[in-house]
């Protein structure tokens, strides 16, 4: 039957159902079922999860869902829609002992097998219960504005039990019924969905308001090949709420952030699975041996629903750290210590962000995307800073290639920097995406080394012109237009100064320009900048050397 698109949005939307509704000559639903048929919940357990799967061979816009209800409940907020499902969402709502449920849009935009969600249900009996998939409506937007409404009665059931001991059933991730003995070389860990709702109610918030989970894999032994592999139900991640899952296993840990797949790859994804494999240094080209030396190199990749995937998120990062203990050479000057990654055609390259930490006795690094990572200890340096007050720092930023030299062999350590340079090198340093907001600056040409880091510094807010949309690439940036820079960018990376210190300590407070005068004071507050010989220099051009110093007290706050 065809029917008026405001009468269709409010059959979807009233959920009541009591509209007659025919079903479309053609038969495009192929199945829909349950995650699984059964499920058996652990004996102090609340709740159990599983997941409910359609399969439509036509383009269509809504559905909904009718289940019946025997010994269980569900609520509102227990239904988390798959990253497939971007419509809005309806119910559940009870008709004639039927809960109904569904998403609904204006536009055609599914087609074919789509995990539709997960639903966690509520269970405090002891008697076996059951939930019904007992009708099912799809309904598509024909080329004329009308919609064309699909009914089945899929009559699926899902069987409940309750276990007297033991380890509960897998929910929507499936997996193996018991997890692997710690003191087994199995190398996988399955995180159920009761485990997995366990974390969740444990989690703690931290303070940017972000939800914790643990998953605690210590206790796994890397298998036969050095391998380990960590699964869990992709529910905990394909959410809205701000939440990290925290994976801490034998060869590190790591911190996986809420929606960590691409929508593409997020697709009807069931389970995630971390695979972290120790690599065997013997195998690996003559080149990578030589700059790894004995450093550990590790694989890291992703399976979802068992199936390897190429993971390459540009809009978050998981963040990793590795325990390592330095060599008594390496204790000497622990900021050498860096991860690279290794691409497919063998070749290293530094990981801006990785830093060794003394306290945790790790070495740390984010990324967004997996590869080989080993640790290397870094050498680099430049013939005219050896005795350079900012020799270290300068070194601890070549290393990992956030600053170059003017030369293969020099550094120029008191030349004067632009304002095209420095900002290049705070991007850099600030690890930000290539972005661009707005036109461009009249005086960057596109094919300017600089000219992706000065836009995507001007799309964040850290740079905006000198006027009349210029940008004066190639003048010299004095120490206060530093200061702003520096103070601004500490903001835009969620770590902003708030304490300000006098400046009367120093001759030359006065030339300190009023738009520079707060963060001035912030930077003196937090040690970042101290001055010499009772002076600021404030109308003093930058020197490279000053520039590599206040960039790595910057770049050890942030990391």
């Amino acid at each position: 039957m065809k029917i008026k698109w405001l009468t269709a949005l409010l059959i979807i939307c009233c959920f009541s159902f009591q509209v007659p509704v025919y079903a479309s000559a053609d038969q495009h639903i192929q199945s829909v079922d349950f995650s699984k048929s059964s499920i058996t919940v652990g004996s102090n357990a609340k709740e159990f999860s599983v997941d409910i799967i359609l399969n439509n061979n036509a383009s269509f816009s809504s559905a909904e869902f009718g289940l019946l209800l025997e010994g269980v409940t569900i609520q509102k907020d227990k239904i988390q829609y798959s990253n497939a499902i971007s419509s809005s969402h309806i119910g559940p709502l009870e008709s004639h002992g039927v809960n109904y449920f569904g998403f609904y849009d204006k536009a055609n935009k599914y087609n074919g097998k789509i995990n539709v969600c997960t639903i966690t249900f509520t269970y405090t009996g002891d008697s076996p219960a059951k939930v019904t998939l007992v009708e099912t409506n799809v309904t598509t937007i024909t080329a004329d504005g009308f919609v064309s409404t699909e009914s089945a009665k899929p009559n699926k059931v899902l069987q409940v039990t309750r276990t007297a001991g033991g380890n509960p059933d897998p929910g929507p991730g499936g997996g193996s019924d018991t997890k692997p003995p710690a003191d087994k070389n199995s190398g996988s860990y399955v995180v159920d969905s009761q485990d997995a709702l366990s974390a969740l109610e444990k989690a703690k918030t931290d303070k940017n308001n972000v939800k914790v989970i643990t998953i605690d894999a210590t206790k796994v032994l890397a298998d036969d090949n050095d391998e380990i592999a960590i699964q869990l139900p992709y529910f905990l991640l394909n959410t809205p709420e701000q939440r990290i899952v925290n994976i801490i296993t034998p060869f590190g840990t790591f911190n996986l952030p809420s929606n960590v797949l691409t929508k593409e790859q997020a697709a009807n994804a069931s389970t995630l699975t971390l695979i972290v494999k120790k690599q065997n240094l013997s195998l690996l080209s003559k080149d990578v041996q030589s700059q790894v030396g004995s450093h550990p190199v590790f694989d890291i990749h992703f399976l979802v629903d068992g199936k390897s995937i190429a993971w390459n998120n540009d809009d978050v990062a998981v963040t990793v750290s590795i325990p390592y203990t330095p060599t008594a050479d390496e204790a000497k000057n622990t900021n050498k210590l860096t991860v690279h990654y290794i691409d497919d055609n063998g070749k290293l390259y530094a990981v801006a962000n990785s830093i060794y930490n003394a306290q945790s006795h790790s070495i740390n690094f984010a990324t967004n995307h997996f590869s080989n990572y080993g640790i290397v200890f870094a050498q680099k340096s430049f013939a005219d800073i050896q005795t350079s007050w900012a020799k270290n720092e300068i070194e601890a930023l070549a290393i990992r290639d956030i600053i170059n030299g003017t030369t293969a062999t020099t550094f120029s350590p008191a030349a004067n920097i632009t304002r095209a340079d420095f900002t290049k090198l705070l991007v850099g340093v600030l690890g930000l995406k290539a972005q661009k907001q707005g036109n461009d600056f009249s005086d960057i040409p596109s094919t300017a080394y600089y000219y992706e880091s000065v836009m995507t510094a001007k799309a964040v807010g850290l740079v905006n012109g000198s006027g009349d949309n210029k940008f004066n690439p190639k003048s010299q940036i004095t120490r206060q237009e530093m200061i702003t820079l520096i103070d601004r960018a500490l903001t835009i990376a969620g770590k902003p100064l708030s304490e300000k210190a006098s400046l009367s300590a120093f001759n030359d407070a006065k030339q300190v320009a009023s738009y520079a005068t707060d963060s001035t004071a912030k930077l003196v507050a937090a040690g970042i900048i101290n001055g010499s010989n009772g002076k600021l220099r404030p109308l003093d051009n930058l020197k490279r050397d000053e520039a590599a110093k206040v960039l790595y007290a910057i770049f050890t706050r942030l990391y």
